[in-house]
């Protein structure tokens, strides 16, 4: 009887995990419609590179603002008691 148990226990855990891999399927469809619609990319590798050059922008854009700040602060902080 124990044998019966367990193949049916095994059956049940087949089943769950085939539902499981069929929802996650699904959600990666559904993510990768996101990143088309949204990002016009058609894959994740296409979405890896966008990624990667939107980080490069926005440490460009950073580094330019940190620049931009020093040299306000240099030019006016003291005559704006900012110092």
């Amino acid at each position: 009887m124990s044998n019966l148990n367990s193949i049916s226990k095994l059956k049940e855990k087949v089943k769950e995990l085939e539902i499981q891999k069929q929802q996650s399927k699904g959600r990666v469809t559904q993510l990768l419609e996101t990143l088309e619609e949204e990002f016009n990319c058609s894959s994740l590798k296409q979405a890896q590179i966008l990624l990667k050059k939107k980080k490069e922008e926005l440490e460009k854009l950073d580094n330019e603002y940190d620049m931009s700040l020093t040299e306000f602060m240099e030019k006016w902080g003291a005559k704006l008691n900012l110092e």
